[in-house]
């Protein structure tokens, strides 16, 4: 092997250990929003919504910086009378939730806030959201499946990278 083979090989062995290392530093910071979560997951459904939504706590994550509050996290909970409380970054809003069949449904007083309807999967003790609009259904909108993930208050999340 000539010189210069040598140092194209040593090149490349570099440029894949620099990836390499960079690959869990960077996961470590975004969650992967382009895998689908469903095959490994057990979506929720029915009464088992309200047994783990109603009166609870949960803190979540977005893939993707919310503009509006220029934060991905939320915390939001939805009480046992119906109605929930949303909090990211300095936006509060309230509205109220409803377990429709296999859905569960927000909508807020916050014109600003879009609500909608979400079909809900877990993995671990890690709740991923699902729009229930066809795109949500049907699979990745612009290479996004799930919209936000979130945990219980007070659990270790078991996703990572962890939610918080």
């Amino acid at each position: 092997m000539d010189l210069t083979s040598k140092l194209s090989h040593l090149t490349q062995a570099i440029a894949l250990s620099a990836f390499c290392l960079a690959a869990p530093l960077a996961a470590a910071d975004e969650p992967t929003q382009d895998i689908d979560i469903r095959p490994d997951g057990v979506q929720i459904t029915g009464e088992m919504l309200d047994l783990n939504f109603s009166g609870i706590t949960h803190k979540g994550t977005y893939a993707i910086l919310r503009e509006h509050t220029g934060t991905k996290h939320y915390t939001e909970t939805t009480f046992e009378d119906g109605t929930v409380e949303y909090k990211e970054g300095d936006l509060i809003a309230q509205g109220r939730w409803i377990r429709y069949g296999d859905r569960l449904c927000y909508k807020y007083q916050d014109p600003e806030m879009a609500g909608g309807c979400f079909y809900v999967y877990v993995v671990g003790n890690c709740y991923y959201y699902y729009s229930s609009n066809a795109a949500g259904i049907l699979g990745a909108r612009n290479g996004l499946y799930w919209i936000a993930r979130s945990v219980k208050d007070g659990e270790n999340a078991s996703c990572e990278p962890a939610i918080g």
